[in-house]
């Protein structure tokens, strides 16, 4: 049995309608390890996740950097224009409810009934749904031209990262923007400093995503990278490093190599021509 058959059982298992694309979904992830799609899915999820952006320092500071650089992305693509937003996996509403008073529509869909529990409780005006997009596409035949999908496509298997993009790529209109994280980059010195640490221990390392993956995955759907904006490029374990020395993501958001080498690039994509 190769990998697509095997990816494809996996997904159709999980409720996936998959279409005959042609396209590879990738491998499976190995028996007896469940899919990203299940990661959240516990009754606490919800609160430990929102805990987290409220208490951890690194957390703390890479939601500020990421708020400004959705503020760039809306300010350099989208002035004077109606935007409709799709918050993929969107979770406890993080990016939903804080662009959601800068939009003109917003809809958040997340798997996890624990974290738009939280998400519930976050939002005014934007639409939550509890679904599998997946499974079965509530927004078939709609179109958005802003779509976001933080900490989504590093996390998950390659089968599911192109069930997703599958979807997505359906609902992106023609000049929108897909706008995704990559929280744990490769190249960054962040991981640079674990994978040289644990090397060195002999200890496994933990699961990292390259931009090179990344740009492929894109390129296999379609999908252009058009910017690259820096969070986190001086983030070093252990270290508190001075304020001003932070602000270094400013200067990595004007150079694409730069950005390409923090911890958690954001992406902004769009349809190939």
């Amino acid at each position: 049995m190769n990998a697509q058959t095997l990816s494809r059982i996996e997904l159709e298992s999980a409720g996936f309608s998959l279409k005959g694309t042609g396209v590879h979904y990738g491998r499976a992830r190995l028996p007896g390890r469940r899919s990203y799609l299940f990661s959240h899915m516990g009754a606490e999820k919800g609160a430990e996740y929102d805990r987290l952006y409220q208490t951890d320092p690194w957390h703390i500071y890479a939601w500020q950097q990421e708020q400004a650089t959705l503020l760039r992305i809306l300010a350099t693509y989208y002035r004077n224009q109606h935007i409709k937003l799709l918050d993929f996996a969107c979770g406890t509403a993080r990016i939903t409810s804080f662009l959601e008073d800068k939009v003109d529509e917003a809809v958040g869909v997340d798997v996890s009934e624990s974290m738009l529990a939280v998400a519930e409780r976050k939002v005014k005006r934007a639409k939550l749904l509890h679904a599998n997009l997946l499974k079965d596409n509530l927004l078939a035949g709609e179109k958005f031209n802003l779509i976001t999908a933080f900490r989504f496509f590093p996390n998950a298997e390659p089968a599911l990262r192109n069930a997703a993009l599958e979807v997505l790529t359906s609902l992106l209109s023609e000049n929108g923007c897909l706008v995704l994280n990559n929280h744990i980059n490769r190249q960054s010195m962040f991981h640079l400093y674990y994978r040289l640490k644990n090397s060195i221990a002999r200890r496994t390392h933990r699961p990292t995503f390259s931009m090179g993956d990344c740009r492929e995955m894109l390129f296999r759907w379609k999908l252009k990278i058009t910017r690259v904006y820096s969070v986190g490029l001086l983030h070093i374990p252990h270290y508190q490093l001075p304020q001003a020395l932070l602000r270094a993501d400013d200067l990595g958001s004007c150079s694409s190599w730069l950005a390409a080498c923090s911890e958690s690039p954001t992406i902004v994509c769009r349809h190939r021509r």
